[in-house]
């Protein structure tokens, strides 16, 4: 039937400068604007944890 079950991925970056997307072949990267203390740590796990809770909200 042709039909599958896969998502395609869209990659999101963060960046302290203005949200745009691009175009990378196929594929299309997000780079989303975020207050300059989200990206502060990184990709280690404190980092992701505290964007994680960020992302949720209150």
């Amino acid at each position: 039937m042709g039909q599958t079950l896969q998502v395609p991925i869209r990659e999101v970056y963060l960046t302290s400068g203005q949200t745009r997307k691009l175009k990378l072949g196929q594929s299309e990267v997000l780079v989303k604007h975020a207050p300059r203390w989200m990206p502060a740590l990184g990709a280690r796990p404190a980092g992701a944890t505290v964007r994680a809770l960020a992302w949720i909200g209150p």
